[in-house]
C-alpha cells in the first residue's frame, strides 16, 4: 500500500505505457480464463485510476472495478 499511495503524476506516464502492455496480454486467448479475469479487473482499475476526470485513489479505483465485477472488497484487496 505504501508503495502505491507515493504514485504520482510523475508516474502517469509509466502507468500509462504498463495499461498498454496489460490491454494487449488481456486479450490473448492462450491465458487461463481466471488469470485473464484479473488481468481485466487490474486494467479497470488502472484504467480508474488513471483518468483525469476521475479523482480515485488506488483503493476507491480498485473497488468500484471490482463492484463493476459484481464482487466485493476482498475481491478489490486482491485486484
Amino acid at each position: 500500500d505504501s508503495v502505491l499511495n507515493a504514485l504520482d503524476y510523475k508516474d502517469f506516464p509509466a502507468l500509462h505505457r504498463a495499461r498498454e502492455k496489460i490491454a494487449a496480454s488481456s486479450k490473448d486467448k492462450k491465458l487461463d480464463v481466471v488469470f485473464r479475469s484479473r488481468i481485466t479487473a487490474m486494467l479497470g482499475a488502472l484504467n480508474l485510476y488513471l483518468d483525469p476526470e476521475l479523482s480515485y485513489g488506488w483503493r476507491e479505483a480498485s473497488l468500484v472495478a471490482s463492484k463493476s465485477l459484481g464482487q466485493g472488497i476482498n475481491h478489490a484487496r486482491n485486484i
